[in-house]
């Protein structure tokens, strides 16, 4: 019994566990080498060129893969085995990095090369960065996921600190060709630690793959029909359009309203971290105090009241110590707002709807900084500041009612009984279709009502697992009978439907069994679009006479 309340309390527990273990470490260097990047790119594009359009492409080449490549890395860190996908991605960035490194011995880099390589390195990145975070949730008990995920956010958060550290005084150490090589040797290290890990065994599948683009339409098509991805979705949005002014802004705050200089900036960026960090070792007791809807609530409206603070407070050392208390509010609202996303989401599809999740919050992230600063332009840094918190403080209250919960074992386990496959007697190829659905039932009379709502809540699951254009319909001529009907684009992505029902989608099955009269077994008929015939084609149009009315 002790320990398994330690496990449910200790903000440290997932760190027991081997293979959680290495993936953090592995994720704090190769963090920590990515802002290192960031950093002697940006330093040494000041001595290609230093104008402000090349320097400001540094920030767009390191963040533009984001937007295209994280969505299809999620798809295939779904489809492929995420330890060989990860140790791909790695591999790439090591190889980026080590290029660009050898480029610079040779004194061959110009502004575009390293602007490309810089690119590179982005879409490595980008590709591992939504399995990373799927991988979490595999490699420890499900009762730690939370936890996992906040020391997730703390390795980011301290890489965040370390990274930029480590390159500004490696630059004036050694120079700046010095923090690329140091960049390679720390993806090299990954690569070892990702060898020597082993990961989760990948469910072999007897189904052909989806493809991307059709695994990229499942993971939007889920977390559209999901209700926990969507209240997190939500959430989300709201939270980083309005939160990203601090990010934003924090620089003028620094220049113009404290009079500091770059160190001094860095010691309010380190001031969030060290917030982050502590955090972790606050959060356990948090979630288990306090209900996740109120939790992350009031995490947004005290980093509301962080943002107010700021632009108010002319003191260096508490404006430091807001951040500080801003940087629990960030993580604990972020991690519990992640983990319940990640508790909810079966295996098949974790890692692209995770990516779906990293993408709005990054594009929120983004337009919320451009929107803020051209708000900037026009009153002043402290006046939009205020807005953002009213405007954060306001969303709070607007989505109160959309409540969050962690997900149950069931949402996220497969059901492994088998399918209730149809026999079928033509030769029907995966790619053929669509393929057309249709159950009919015939219930008790008392039962009305109750069926409906119980349909209904399985056709959302349905249309989650790639059903499109579901329906249930009522019999005209038979007042107990209805006929539920979907399509899905083809029969391997019918066989894929039925292959990913969870044990919460299962028993919705079972619950809508219990209002079906006894003596009337259900029905399923399954049909395949039939194209007409190249002979057929070649014939005229069928014509039409009217009946004679006479």
């Amino acid at each position: 019994m002790t320990s398994a309340v330690h496990r449910q309390t200790s903000a440290w527990s997932p760190l027991q566990h081997s293979l959680f273990r290495s993936l953090w470490i592995a994720g704090l260097i190769a963090n920590s080498a990515l802002g290192m990047q960031g950093v002697g790119a940006a330093w040494m594009m000041t001595s290609l060129d230093a104008s402000p359009l090349m320097v400001a492409l540094v920030q767009t080449a390191t963040a533009l893969p984001a937007f295209l490549f994280n969505l299809p890395g999620g798809v295939l860190a779904d489809q492929v085995d995420r330890r060989s996908w990860l140790l791909f991605t790695q591999g790439w960035m090591l190889l980026s990095a080590a290029v660009l490194s050898i480029l610079l011995l040779y004194d061959l880099v110009g502004p575009w090369v390293l602007l490309s390589l810089t690119f590179a390195l982005g879409i490595g990145n980008a590709l591992n960065l939504s399995a990373w975070s799927a991988t979490v949730a595999d490699v420890v008990p499900r009762e730690e996921v939370p936890s996992a995920i906040t020391l997730n956010g703390v390795s980011y958060n301290l890489a965040r600190v370390l990274g930029p550290a480590l390159a500004g005084g490696v630059i004036g150490w050694l120079g700046v060709t010095a923090v690329f090589m140091l960049n390679a040797i720390c993806f090299a290290m990954v690569v070892v630690i990702l060898f020597n890990w082993r990961g989760v065994p990948r469910v072999p599948s007897s189904l052909p793959p989806e493809g991307l683009l059709g695994g990229m339409r499942s993971g939007l098509r889920y977390a559209r029909h999901s209700a926990a991805a969507r209240i997190v979705l939500l959430r989300t949005v709201l939270f980083a359009l309005c939160a990203s002014s601090l990010w934003a802004l924090l620089p003028l705050v620094a220049r113009d309203q404290l009079k500091l200089e770059a160190s001094g900036f860095g010691m309010l960026l380190g001031s969030l971290g060290c917030g982050a960090v502590l955090c972790a070792f606050l959060l356990p007791r948090l979630r288990a105090r306090f209900a996740l809807n109120t939790l992350v609530s009031v995490s947004s409206l005290a980093f509301a009241a962080c943002i107010v603070a700021t632009a108010l407070i002319d003191n260096y050392l508490l404006v430091c110590l807001t951040l500080l208390l801003g940087g629990v509010a960030w993580m604990a609202g972020n991690a519990t707002t992640g983990a319940v996303l990640q508790t909810s989401l079966p295996t098949w599809v974790r890692a692209r709807v995770v990516s779906v999740y990293l993408l709005a919050f990054q594009g929120a992230m983004a337009i919320g900084g451009a929107l803020w600063g051209a708000l900037a332009t026009q009153i002043s840094v402290p006046e939009t500041l205020i807005v953002s918190a009213v405007l954060l403080s306001g969303g709070v209250l607007l989505i109160w009612r959309q409540t969050l919960q962690m997900g149950s074992a069931e949402e996220a386990t497969l059901w492994q009984a088998g399918q209730d496959n149809p026999p079928i007697y033509i030769e029907v190829g995966h790619r053929e279709g669509p393929v057309a659905v249709q159950l009919d039932y015939r219930i008790k009379e008392q039962c009305r009502d109750q069926f409906v709502q119980a349909a209904h809540a399985l056709g959302v699951a349905r249309k989650r697992n790639g059903a499109r254009g579901w329906r249930l319909y009522r019999d005209m001529s038979d007042p107990l009978g209805y006929s539920e009907r979907f399509v899905v684009a083809s029969w391997g992505d019918y066989l894929r439907q039925q292959a990913r029902c969870t044990l919460a989608d299962r028993a919705l099955e079972e619950c809508l069994q219990e209002f079906i009269a006894a003596d009337s077994p259900v029905s399923i008929r399954h049909f395949i679009a039939a194209a007409p015939t190249q002979a057929l084609n070649r014939q005229a149009p069928l014509s039409y006479s009217p009946p004679d009315q006479t």
